[in-house]
């Protein structure tokens, strides 16, 4: 794909935590990466954002930049036109397809969530499989929104039985 591409996928499905990891190795690896994250409704890169992707395209770096859905058609094919006459690399996240190839499509499931949650908190996921199914269907597989339903409930002394029993009480009361 000449060095540019997408993650695709819906949100809370991971995009972020797979180019940030990505980034970390490439950068272990002796590369120059330079990371961008536009939220929602930012339609324009700020200054010291401008002069990262500036500083990725004339140094042969690689140019990540997480939201890429953000921006205008025409800012998404300028970006992409630069990366390619500057031949550096160029890796995006979007919700969608985008104008880049897609490298990879994030998906979610319960049992990634229910692998996630007992890797987090061992003994939550198979003690209240039930709870997780029900906060699974209320975030629509949101990954991102799930953690943080379950951090609302925990801190690092909290017991997971003490978590289960506030999650059973309180799990509604937002």
């Amino acid at each position: 794909h000449r060095r540019r591409g997408a993650i695709l996928g819906p949100k809370g499905s991971g995009k972020t935590t797979l180019v940030l990891e990505a980034a970390a190795i490439l950068t272990s690896r002796g590369r120059s990466v330079e990371y961008v994250q536009l939220r929602q409704g930012e339609r324009r890169w700020n200054r010291q954002q401008l002069a990262k992707l500036r500083r990725a395209l004339s140094l042969d770096a690689i140019a990540i930049c997480d939201g890429f859905e953000q921006l205008s058609l025409f800012d998404q094919w300028l970006l992409s036109a630069s990366a390619r006459r500057a031949q550096s690399g160029l890796l995006v996240t979007a919700h969608e397809r985008c104008l880049l190839p897609a490298l990879y499509v994030a998906t979610s499931s319960l049992e990634l969530t229910l692998a996630l949650v007992e890797e987090l908190l061992p003994g939550w996921a198979t003690v209240r499989r039930e709870l997780l199914v029900k906060l699974y269907d209320d975030c629509g597989g949101n990954q991102r929104e799930i953690l943080r339903k379950l951090y609302d409930f925990c801190d690092d002394t909290t017991s997971v039985s003490a978590v289960l029993d506030a999650a059973e009480e309180g799990w509604h009361q937002e």
